[in-house]
């Protein structure tokens, strides 16, 4: 087998349609690259998805009209969200925090938890299942053979001296010889064995199926069976063998063909075309034999009397008497015989004008079995004690009945047109060849090179058949000596195997029909005796050319190497899906952002949500909220300059370094003593000091609208009217039981307020405080 070179790339596997065939073959070297590449964006989509969700869960949040503190914090936490880790432990750490001091505070917090776990466990599968769209580095996977020498097998010898024209003979003989023997040792473990073996082929098991027939040869002889009464043939046949499924030629379904063969064989009565025993001389004296008598089994017989030496197997009676093991002869034929005088011989009778046909007969020598073999082709009922069989063991062994079985096959072939229906008769191979060279199967351009590759490079199970006592599986079961019996079904064991090999060596020949078996360009013992013109002949002919370097360029093989092959669509979806989320990620707040904005500028009105969220947006967002807490510090001279959401001062100003105040971090106002203070130094009384006078600090930037707090305080607009101390003790009695959250504002330079997202006649937020312990109450005087 050849060791073929894998191309690497962009190609279609034409199994299904070249969206879904579409494939990448890469080393897995550069696969590995690319799942770690796809993983990392996949995770980096699962960032990006969850940055989404907080985007629209922090506008829903901001269009809320009653707020509480836990309903702030948690819109500050989507609009500053970071990782789901984050967010996952932010819920439950939120949760803890508000145990008992709000409503609903598990159903509102746990929910960020879940949403965040859901999101990461989804993201987290998709990373490991993205290896998916690649296949398995340990498997076996179908790429495309890089082309050698592509097109038909033929050698010319061109050799004028005899001795190196001999040699070039013999090179070539054992090139086929060795293709024969490792089809046979292929289809032996494949088929038989059931044991898988390397071979390149997309399928490596071929259909066959097998059944009895009834004897095709009655004139003159008949078929044999068990104990050599008369018996059935056997049939084996493969079927439609598709040219892409089956073979490998990578091809849409309209440039597909099919290709069939069927063989039929027997174990025959040879009595009416034996010889009779004759002598000849022999030129070669140092032949050792008991004698120089022959027995002749004729292939052919008919109105002319004697018999050819060359067409039939001459036997030596010797061989009974020597333990040579099984020994086996092959003779071919062209169908449709003719005698001397080119005369049809009609008294044949394995003459078959469509078939090709082969006679196999096989010796046995001084084999014995242990046990009686009912075989046909093997038949051993002759018993004999050890002393008589010349054997030392103490048992009684049964040997050979016949010197010579003989069998007789049939092989016929067959292609066919899928897209019209129409196949060629069952014939033998130069019949088909005729048939497909006219193209009498209309067929179109890319299907009849498809044809001339078939015929160019199936096999025959012919070519299979023994050729030496190794191409029997009984030979290698008992040796030269014997032993073992067999079962009455050996003969189909046998031919099923060589019908196996023909498939597995037509297989093996259309693969090397791409990649020759042989170094590009170097002096090879079998490519120097090369026809480089007989390559590409019968396509030059039939105009075709072009359909025949398609075939070189898209030969499936299944390979086992360092490659990898993704799917061109699945790469494509998870880029695009995860491409899309990365970049909706990116740009969704900016273009809602500037769409608000435009539409502001060209005076239209927002809706009372979309200004929630535009303002929200901007309050919630990490540089606002420490410039909120440093403009409640006292720092001043904000603005926010051009489209950016940062606020900065029109220059630099000192910012005190947080303290802590009642258990909560805190910016001391930066006029305050605790601001100028030195940290660890100073008394805790004159820190006092610096918080009751920071205290009186003026806090720009937000606004409470209490007009509406009537029906916490029981405050009306007479009592605030009047400037009674009753409005405001009843108002820090609200502001103990009752916790207000103030909705935010724009201010201008000037420290105005520049605009509103809600009217001065409500409160946007009013939620219940945690009831005060008992114990901690006192009844005012």
């Amino acid at each position: 087998m050849s060791n073929y070179t894998i191309q690497t790339g962009l190609w279609v596997n034409h199994d299904s349609t070249p969206a879904l065939g579409a494939t990448l073959t890469v080393s897995i070297r550069w696969g590995n690259y690319l799942i770690a590449a796809l993983s990392s964006i996949v995770a980096w989509a699962g960032a990006s998805a969850w940055s989404i969700l907080s985007f629209y869960l922090h506008q829903r949040l901001a269009a809320a009209k009653e707020k509480d503190v836990l309903h702030q914090q948690l819109q500050v936490h989507f609009r500053t969200a970071g990782s789901f880790l984050d967010s996952w432990l932010d819920g439950f750490a939120l949760q803890k925090a508000w145990r008992g001091r709000a409503e609903r505070v598990k159903r509102r917090t746990l929910a960020v938890s879940i949403l965040a776990l859901v999101l990461f466990a989804l993201f987290m599968a998709a990373g490991v299942f993205v290896a998916e769209v690649a296949t398995k580095t340990y498997q076996d996977v179908l790429v495309l053979a890089t082309p050698n020498d592509c097109g038909d097998l033929a050698f010319a010898l061109q050799e004028t001296d005899p001795d190196r024209l001999a040699g070039a003979i013999n090179e070539w003989t054992s090139y086929y010889n060795d293709g024969a023997f490792w089809s046979r040792n292929y289809a032996r473990d494949v088929y038989v064995e059931r044991r898988g073996r390397e071979s390149g082929f997309t399928m490596p098991e071929l259909p066959i199926i097998s059944h009895e027939t009834p004897c095709p040869y009655t004139n003159g002889t008949t078929c044999l069976g068990p104990n050599r009464t008369e018996g059935p043939a056997w049939k084996m046949d493969s079927g439609p063998l598709d040219s892409h499924v089956h073979f490998g030629m990578n091809a849409p379904v309209q440039e597909r063909v099919t290709w069939a063969v069927t063989a039929t064989c027997a174990v025959v009565d040879t009595q009416n075309l034996t010889t009779a025993p004759y002598w000849r001389e022999e030129d070669n004296d140092d032949r050792t034999k008991l004698n120089n008598t022959y027995i002749g089994i004729l292939q052919q017989f008919g109105p002319d009397e004697g018999y050819d030496s060359n067409l039939m197997f001459e036997v030596p009676l010797y061989l009974k008497h020597q333990r040579t093991g099984y020994r086996s002869q092959r003779g071919l034929w062209t169908p449709g015989l003719n005698d001397a005088n080119g005369k049809a011989i009609t008294g044949y009778p394995f003459n078959n004008t469509d078939a090709d046909m082969a006679m196999i007969s096989t010796t046995q020598g001084r084999m014995f079995y242990y046990q009686r073999v009912d075989d046909p082709y093997f038949m051993a009922h002759e018993s004999a004690t050890n002393e008589e069989y010349a054997m030392d063991l103490n048992a009684t062994v049964y040997y050979p009945s016949q010197l010579v079985t003989v069998m007789v096959c049939t092989e016929q072939q067959q292609i066919c047109n899928p897209l019209t229906g129409h196949c060629t008769p069952w014939s033998n191979k130069l019949q088909l060849v005729g048939a497909i060279g006219n193209n009498t199967i209309h067929l179109n351009n890319a299907q009849q090179a498809t044809a001339l590759r078939f015929v160019a490079s199936v096999s025959s199970m012919i070519s299979q058949t023994p050729r030496a006592a190794t191409n029997l599986m009984v030979a290698e079961k008992n040796g030269v000596r014997g032993g073992t019996s067999l079962p009455p079904n050996q003969w189909i064991k046998e031919i099923e195997l060589w019908f196996a090999a023909n498939l597995a060596n037509t297989q093996a020949t259309l693969l090397e029909w791409v990649a020759k078996p042989w170094p590009t360009g170097e002096s090879d013992k079998y490519f120097k005796h090369m026809n480089l013109t007989a390559v590409n002949a019968p396509y030059k002919a039939a105009g075709i050319m072009e359909q025949k370097e398609s075939l070189c360029r898209n030969q499936l093989i299944r390979s086992n190497t360092t490659v990898q092959n993704f799917s061109v669509l699945a790469l494509t979806i998870v880029i695009v899906f995860c491409s899309a989320l990365i970049i909706t990620a990116l740009l969704l707040p900016t273009c809602v952002g500037h769409a608000r904005e435009r539409r502001r500028a060209k005076g239209l009105q927002l809706s009372e949500a979309a200004e929630a969220g535009r303002v929200a947006r901007l309050a919630d967002a990490k540089y606002n909220v420490l410039a909120m807490a440093l403009r409640g510090a006292g720092v001043e001279g904000w603005e926010k300059r051009g489209t950016s959401e940062i606020p900065v001062t029109k220059g630099s100003v000192p910012v005190c370094t947080p303290v802590e105040k009642d258990g909560l971090p805190v910016y001391p106002c930066v006029s305050c003593a605790i601001c100028r203070t030195p940290r660890g130094s100073g008394s805790d009384s004159g820190n006092e000091t610096a918080w009751d006078e920071e205290k009186k600090t003026k806090r720009p930037g937000l606004r409470l609208d209490i007009k509406s707090v009537s029906e916490y305080s029981d405050v009306d607009s007479k009592r605030q009217d009047s400037g009674s101390k009753s409005f405001r003790h009843k108002l820090s009695r609200s502001m103990t039981e009752h916790t207000l959250v103030a909705s935010p504002v724009e201010m201008d330079d000037t420290g105005d307020e520049k605009s509103s997202i809600a009217d001065a006649d409500r409160i946007t937020s009013l939620a219940p405080a945690p009831p005060i312990p008992k114990k901690s109450r006192t009844r005012s005087t």
